[in-house]
């Protein structure tokens, strides 16, 4: 493999850009505060109710440990909240 094996940055699509051309076998992981701040935001700019409560399951949902519990978190706690908060 030519190259590191990840890199951890955060939301600069200039540096993911680039490390990507560079290093094209190389996995671009993004910060998880910048994630969270991110997902937080654009919650915010929405206007979708309770945005600290679904960011807060969001970070849940990051911070799995396995593929189970990623799956259980994200289809029982995130997504069906964000449909009843969001009304959809």
């Amino acid at each position: 493999m030519d190259g590191p094996e990840n890199f951890m940055v955060d939301n600069s699509r200039a540096e993911i850009k680039a490390l990507s051309a560079v290093y094209p076998n190389s996995a671009v992981l993004l910060c998880q505060f910048h994630v969270t701040k991110f997902v937080e935001e654009w919650m915010a700019g929405k206007k979708v109710p309770k945005v600290k409560q679904l960011n807060k399951m969001f970070i849940g949902v990051m911070m799995a440990k396995d593929e189970e519990t990623y799956t259980a978190r994200l289809l029982i706690k995130v997504y069906k909240t964000f449909v009843i908060l969001c009304d959809i």
